[in-house]
């Protein structure tokens, strides 16, 4: 049996309906009697991934795969970085929806730390926010990349409660007071203070990391590409935050966005040609914090009965901001991203999935050239999603 691989990526600045697109392939799979992994490959638990039901269900997946509802297992992948705490949270919410997990050795792990760091610095830049979304995900990077305190998820999860406690312990008094000094502050600021020195918060997470292990197995893709027939590579982002894109910084995200990752792990594990890359873009644009936002205009120009329950104001990104849809960027981006995969494999196919058609029709017309398929999406369910192929 050929193995489908959907690879499903972002095509702005995050909050296009990933979570919608990533859904309608689970759910496809789930049709089909087809046994589907959906991996999450970079960024973390800052993703918002929106998934509806025509039940009523709706749940915004940080955590998890977005097919979850429809028998999707979630595999986070090395280059992944896992956040304990939020996991725990996200199972509550979930209750009996939780799907089965698996997760690399190789994986990063969030500290509260990192969170507190991220917070702190982007309160101290006051109008010149860069836009972060305060979950930690650059502090976890920059503290792996420049910090022996920076054990891996199956290191980690070797220590006893006492070690896990000296760990965090290290981070709070080492290695955050010289992180913040490097930005300039030298004083923690008093809501922090407390949070920082804090024996609650530190038991809190090692609860919380020990739940994460009981309920997710070590697993690496290799071995279970043998137990799947269907993978969804679910993308966090969009490429225009991409760590690399030097025209968008400092604005952009600790990960990288595109489809080239999931790409050569997909040639690795699979002996197949089966693999689409799915960009996905609303029918206008978004941008939710700081940054370039070309062509913005209020959400009342582009449509004033837009409604938007996810991207709702956060006292770090505010609010979400509005632009007019722009083919030549969406293209240029798409283009760009899919000819580094063709470099490594010419046979891989490329998709647009446009979400809020309800909202404002776009040219259709003019994509059908430059991609296999259009996916369209005129509601927030998957299950109405309408198809052109080229």
């Amino acid at each position: 049996m050929v193995k489908s691989v959907k690879i499903v990526i972002g095509a702005n600045y995050g909050d296009e309906g990933k979570g919608l697109a990533s859904r309608y392939f689970s759910l496809k799979a789930d049709k089909e009697n087809k046994r589907c992994l959906t991996i999450l490959f970079n960024g973390g638990s800052q993703r918002g991934h929106t998934a509806d039901l025509k039940n009523g269900l709706r749940h915004v997946f940080h955590h998890f795969g977005s097919g979850s509802f429809d028998n999707s297992d979630t595999f986070f992948d090395s280059d992944f970085i896992v956040n304990p705490m939020i996991f725990a949270e996200e199972i509550e919410e979930l209750g009996d929806k939780v799907p089965r997990c698996f997760i690399s050795e190789q994986c990063r792990v969030t500290l509260p730390y990192d969170m507190m760091i991220n917070q702190i610095i982007e309160i101290s830049r006051g109008t010149q926010r860069h836009g972060s979304c305060g979950y930690g995900i650059w502090e976890t990077q920059k503290r792996y990349e420049e910090s022996t305190l920076s054990l891996r998820y199956g290191m980690l999860s070797q220590l006893t409660d006492h070690d896990l406690m000296s760990y965090l312990i290290k981070v709070s008094e080492e290695y955050l007071p010289v992180r913040l000094r490097y930005y300039g502050i030298t004083e923690i600021p008093s809501d922090y203070k407390d949070l920082v020195c804090s024996e609650g918060i530190m038991q809190h997470f090692i609860d919380d990391f020990r739940k994460m292990s009981e309920l997710t197995q070590t697993a690496d893709l290799i071995q279970l590409s043998e137990k799947y027939d269907y993978f969804v590579f679910e993308g966090g982002q969009g490429l225009a935050l991409d760590e690399n894109a030097v025209d968008e910084y400092p604005n952009v995200t600790a990960s990288s966005t595109g489809a080239f990752t999931p790409v050569i792990r997909s040639l690795e594990f699979l002996n197949t040609f089966d693999i689409e890359v799915c960009y996905v873009s609303r029918s206008y644009f978004t941008r939710h914090g700081a940054g370039k936002l070309p062509f913005e205009c209020p959400k009342e120009s582009i449509s004033p009965h837009i409604i938007d329950k996810t991207n709702v104001y956060n006292e770090f990104q505010g609010n979400i901001r509005y632009a007019d849809f722009d083919v030549q960027t969406l293209l240029r981006r798409t283009i760009t991203d899919h000819e580094k995969c063709r470099k490594e494999c010419n046979n891989i196919k490329k998709s647009l999935f446009l979400t809020h058609l309800n909202y404002v029709e776009t040219p259709v017309a003019e994509f059908c050239d430059h991609f296999d398929t259009v996916y369209l999406s005129y509601s927030k369910f998957a299950e109405d999603v309408q198809l052109l192929i080229n």
